[in-house]
């Protein structure tokens, strides 16, 4: 299995001078954004929410999805509005405790993962993690550095970091598949809105 990759390491520097505004969240416009990157920032649980829920149609034929960034930055936030968007009604709860909550939708078999507790990456072979990362399975991983050699890289990376109240996201393609995701997320940006950035 390949190692996973810290997606600070892979991720362009940004260096933003424009922000574009959106219903949901402010994308930040950059000189050095390209293909297999976008800058979001989310000023509050609903819109993280909301994120999560533009998100759905993107991942629902399956992939890996890394979920980054300190502890209550709203990783299960956003995967509660994804889960809420595939069909799921139910309580969204980290899997902090239990590893692994798996959700079988009607369009996708979701396994959330929260690799936080985990004292050696090997404990996910041990308890036969590895079994859920197929390609047609959608599996959001957080804390994936727990895990790095024993589970795939990421399709997908999003990274959590504070932005005054709210958060800023980096969205980083790690392959084809990741691309198609991040450009339907692109998608839902207008270009009208772009306005000058005060932050």
């Amino acid at each position: 299995m390949p190692d996973t990759t810290n997606a600070v390491n892979v991720a362009a520097e940004i260096n933003s001078d424009q922000e574009q505004e959106t219903g949901l969240a402010r994308v930040e416009s950059t000189g050095r954004q390209d293909e297999n990157s976008l800058l979001l920032v989310l000023e509050d649980e609903a819109q993280t929410l909301a994120l999560g829920r533009d998100l759905a149609p993107a991942v629902r034929s399956g992939g890996v999805v890394f979920l980054q960034g300190a502890l209550g930055m709203g990783k299960t936030t956003l995967a509660r509005g994804l889960l809420n968007a595939l069909g799921y009604q139910g309580k969204v709860k980290s899997p902090t405790y239990t590893i692994v909550e798996p959700y079988e939708l009607e369009s996708v078999n979701l396994y959330h993962f929260d690799l936080y507790r985990l004292e050696d990456p090997q404990e996910v072979e041990l308890m036969g993690a590895r079994e859920y990362f197929c390609p047609e399975n959608l599996c959001l991983v957080e804390w994936p550095c727990r895990g790095q050699g024993w589970i795939p890289a990421a399709d997908l990376e999003l990274v959590f970091e504070r932005h005054g109240h709210g958060r800023q996201l980096r969205m980083l393609a790690g392959t084809e598949k990741g691309r198609e995701m991040l450009n339907q997320v692109k998608g839902k940006v207008q270009p009208s809105q772009v306005r000058e950035c005060t932050s």
